[in-house]
């Protein structure tokens, strides 16, 4: 019976080291892109939570001060991080119909709502990556005038 060496020839060594290389060479890019997704996931939620509570701070002022429109553009742009940018056509101040409680829309009034929603074009690097270079997020929040 013959004796196997336990031991690799030098030429198998070399080829299993250029093996891990092309394999890894073939995972770079998915795992570029799971990274991307995962930078713009995050981005894109503290974004959407930023606009919220701009959304939210420029309600406020509007539930008490309703038809100052410029202030509560102010407002919601002062609340924003440096970061995000979103100019006045972005927000949009409206006072919603609500039949049951005699809301008829169209101006402020005590005790109907006021909803402020602000729109940003959040841009990404994933998109930029697949085609999409942009996501439009929009938050709205209703408040009650309660000083008309």
């Amino acid at each position: 019976m013959r004796s196997r060496s336990l031991t690799a020839s030098p030429n198998q060594c070399t080829a299993r080291r250029g093996q891990g290389a092309v394999e890894f060479a073939l995972l770079i890019p998915i795992l570029v892109l799971l990274l991307a997704g995962a930078v713009d996931l995050g981005n894109g939620f503290q974004t959407y939570i930023a606009l919220t509570n701009a959304a939210r701070e420029g309600a406020r002022y509007g539930a008490d001060q309703p038809s100052d429109t410029a202030t509560i553009c102010t407002r919601v742009q002062q609340e924003l991080p440096s970061t995000i940018t979103v100019s006045c056509p972005n927000v949009a101040i409206t006072f919603p119909t609500l039949s049951q409680s005699g809301c008829t829309g169209g101006g402020p009034k005590a005790g109907c709502p006021i909803r402020v929603t602000v729109t940003y074009t959040l841009t990404t690097i994933l998109g930029s990556i697949l085609g999409f270079n942009s996501i439009n997020l929009v938050a709205t929040i209703d408040l009650i005038v309660y000083n008309a």
